[in-house]
């Protein structure tokens, strides 16, 4: 502590040096005296000179805002993040213009989407900010997560750079960079970083932007390489150094290395890739449930949670875990060719639920998107294949392997349909087996169908459910998943 009696006795008169005091504690790593000094809530609170509308006397930030945003800084160094989260929004509500509180709140991922929202909208801009009070919350828009509320961000935008003359500042920029990363639009959000950290070689936020833009464009791998070694050998204590490293390893597929360098919404997403492609499928779920409590508009977030039900075969969860994937897709305004992967996992859920008209509708979208999306193609045919339209499955498969000649999961796929349309029996089809039992019974329901509605024999009915297209558990599955 502060020695000297007229030291202390000044620290105890004056709040201005008690929170001088607390901040020289803690650059001195002394997290609890520091908290000490401060205390563990706001002692002002509810005081007559305290509250969200009693403006700052000079015209900066409130003394009382920057000791509860100290405090929540202690309180997350503390491992106390639901106090820290508090004392942040507290310190925001006495004074908008505190934005290191609000850097941390949002830059920090500690809200969500619809609560960073609500925060904004609810500030006291016009009795702190007065003249600045548009120019505060335009900026704070721009720093909103891009999943929700489009228009209000690009008008808020559009002012900064129109009104404010703002279009070179980094901050405005970084603004436009998250929203086209946020619809999947790497190319150009690389470009704007770029121009970012040309005008400004350090500026915080930018930096993972940056690399998650290098990680996802496989022609900047060995550039992501080169500065991951550069930043790792000049600030080889910034987590941003080593947050480039794993992503350098999540880049070239060396998953287990990766997942070291991960401790937000996206490493949360990253790890929980990582398990998934390590088959860790409990551990994965876990991760990407405490991404869902930050970021619940992400797409290929949902994605991933599908993919997880998917591979547990909870088929109905990953029915419904994709359909919300496509669902907020729709919200991004990206190219729809990103979603292919979306819609594609979304016909194989409705595959295995035994919707097989939808399932064929769903390939046929990705078909419209990608006319030579391979997996599209296959399974379309597997769908054909099931409904016992057997020619068109065969035609499908010889599309397939035009575009792939190698894929042999594909190859023993059109030899169950070459076999099942020489109406071989279903038992003597090489790979059928135990695991089938679904698929045969799907198959069964609309080959009897079909035999209703031809007023077949019950005779003509039972011999054809012996003559089934015989595909086993392990080809209809054979390029599942795309994740």
């Amino acid at each position: 502590m502060i020695q000297g009696e007229g030291i202390s006795r000044l620290v105890d008169v004056s709040v201005a040096c008690r929170y001088l005091a607390a901040q020289c504690q803690v650059k001195s790593g002394n997290w609890t005296e520091a908290m000490e000094m401060l205390g563990d809530s706001n002692p002002f609170a509810g005081s007559s000179n305290s509250g969200s509308k009693i403006p700052n006397s000079d015209g900066g930030i409130k003394v009382e805002a920057s000791m509860c945003y100290l405090r929540g800084l202690l309180m997350l160094r503390l491992n106390r993040a639901d106090r820290a989260k508090e004392c942040l929004l507290e310190a925001l509500a006495l004074d908008v213009k505190c934005y290191e509180a609000f850097e941390l709140l949002v830059g920090g991922e500690m809200m969500g989407i619809d609560e960073e929202w609500a925060l904004i909208e609810g500030l006291a801009y016009r009795e702190q900010a007065q003249e600045q009070a548009e120019f505060v919350k335009l900026m704070y828009t721009t720093r909103l997560k891009k999943f929700k509320h489009h228009a209000e961000i690009d008008t808020a935008r559009k002012k900064l750079m129109e009104e404010y003359n703002l279009a070179d500042n980094p901050d405005v920029m970084f603004g436009h960079a998250d929203s086209l990363y946020a619809e999947y639009r790497w190319a150009d959000c690389f470009a704007i970083t770029s121009r970012i950290l040309d005008l400004e070689a350090v500026h915080p936020s930018t930096l993972p932007l940056h690399l998650a833009c290098m990680t996802a464009l496989p022609h900047l791998h060995s550039r992501l390489f080169l500065l991951a070694h550069e930043l790792v050998a000049h600030e080889p204590d910034s987590p941003s150094s080593w947050y480039a490293v794993g992503l350098w390893y999540l880049a070239v597929k060396r998953y287990g290395e990766a997942k070291k360098y991960f401790s937000s919404h996206l490493p949360q997403l990253f790890i929980g890739m990582e398990h998934i492609q390590l088959s860790n499928m409990q551990l994965a779920e876990s991760h990407l449930a405490a991404s869902v409590a930050l970021c619940d508009s992400d797409p290929i977030l949902f994605n991933e949670l599908g993919t997880v039900a998917y591979e547990n075969r909870k088929y109905d969860e990953a029915l419904k875990h994709f359909s919300n994937a496509v669902s907020r897709a729709k919200e991004v305004r990206g190219s729809q060719s990103m979603w292919a992967t979306l819609y594609v996992n979304q016909a194989h859920a409705f595959r295995k639920m035994g919707q097989l008209l939808e399932a064929k509708e769903g390939y046929m979208r990705v078909l419209e998107i990608e006319p030579r999306h391979t997996i599209a193609i296959a399974s379309l045919g597997i769908t054909h294949h099931l409904l016992f339209e057997l020619e068109d499955a065969i035609a499908r498969y010889h599309e397939a392997l035009a575009i792939e000649p190698l894929a042999a999961h594909v190859v023993g796929l059109l030899d169950s349909a070459l076999q099942a349309n020489s109406d071989v029996p279903i038992h003597a089809i090489p790979g059928l087996g135990k695991d089938d039992e679904w698929e045969v019974a799907m198959e069964q329901r609309n080959r009897a169908q079909e035999a209703h509605r031809s007023q077949r024999s019950q005779t003509q009915e039972n011999s054809n459910a012996t003559n089934l297209s015989g595909i086993s558990e392990a080809d209809s599955s054979a390029m599942d998943l795309v994740s």
